[in-house]
């Protein structure tokens, strides 16, 4: 068998180290992720968005609050109310899935991937990130959150 050099596998750990955090994250069923900054911009610019926050209505209420624009669809319920947003399949329209820390919201994000949607994104490290970026939030539960 042949032995390879130090510096040989060394280099190969570095490639498969590079390649594995490239710039632009996806999940292995395509879905892609959005960074806190890259939402404020959206935000900031007024470009139209859905940012659905997939916690409890505790969680949302609570200490990490919610993003001011956001709607609140726990997740555990996702298939009872996932179809209202049908319409948007084939709109230029980003959907942006929240949650605390970016685990639940992944879940939330490959069932809309699978339900055919397009523009759907993973805000990656959740509220958590939101919140450490020192972003607006809000802790009040509208009356009628739609």
């Amino acid at each position: 068998m042949v032995r390879l050099s130090k510096y040989f596998r060394f280099s190969i750990i570095l490639l498969l180290i590079y390649f594995a955090c490239g710039t632009k994250q996806t999940f292995p069923s395509g879905e892609a992720e959005i960074s806190s900054t890259q939402l404020k911009k959206i935000l900031d610019d007024k470009i139209d968005v859905i940012i659905i926050d997939v916690r409890t209505s505790e969680e949302y209420t609570g200490e990490l609050g919610h993003i001011p624009v956001s709607i609140l669809r726990p997740v555990r319920e996702i298939e009872s109310w996932a179809s209202e947003f049908d319409s948007l399949k084939s709109k230029n329209i980003k959907i942006i899935i929240v949650c605390r820390s970016g685990i639940r919201s992944a879940t939330a994000t490959k069932y809309f991937i699978e339900k055919g949607f397009v523009n759907v994104y993973n805000l990656v490290g959740g509220m958590q990130a939101w919140n450490k970026a020192q972003y607006p939030i809000e802790k009040n539960l509208p009356e009628n959150n739609e």
